[in-house]
């Protein structure tokens, strides 16, 4: 992968799913160290002394962990949204698919009975409901 890539949180999850795939172990992420340099001063007796020892971070295993679902979530939640804006879309081009909404509908209460009555309704569909109309009974049902 591309050295830059790495540096973004939105690669986090791909670089996570390549670890599992070629079997490599978690190893420390530099987004969320484990481990760290912490830097503070003892005073003793008006001796300030500065000290800079190695410490641990336990609260980032669990940002770690979060951030991890979080990725996940949102890639399914876009690729959910996508495929229902696709689907919507082909709903709303293609004409056949208002005919045989109304059809349906007409089906149920025994309401089509010969080639006229399905003249009527594509006329019904196509001329009077247009997508508006389809649109609007789709959502209230």
């Amino acid at each position: 992968m591309v050295s830059w890539v790495h540096d973004f949180y939105s690669a986090y999850g791909l670089e996570v799913i390549n670890s599992l795939v070629n079997d490599e172990p978690m190893k420390e992420s530099r987004r969320f160290p484990r481990v760290t340099l912490c830097d503070f001063d003892i005073r003793q007796l008006q001796n300030l002394q500065r000290w800079t020892v190695q410490c641990v971070l336990p609260i980032n295993l669990f940002n770690e962990k979060i951030f991890m679902f979080l990725w996940f979530w949102f890639v399914l939640v876009a690729i959910v949204t996508i495929g229902n804006f696709i689907f919507w879309l082909w709903r709303v081009v293609v004409k056949r698919n208002r005919m045989a909404y109304i059809k349906k509908f007409l089906k149920v209460r025994d309401e089509l009975h010969g080639e006229d009555d399905k003249k009527i309704c594509r006329k019904f569909a196509d001329d009077y409901l247009r997508d508006d109309g389809i649109f609007r009974i789709k959502t209230s049902s």
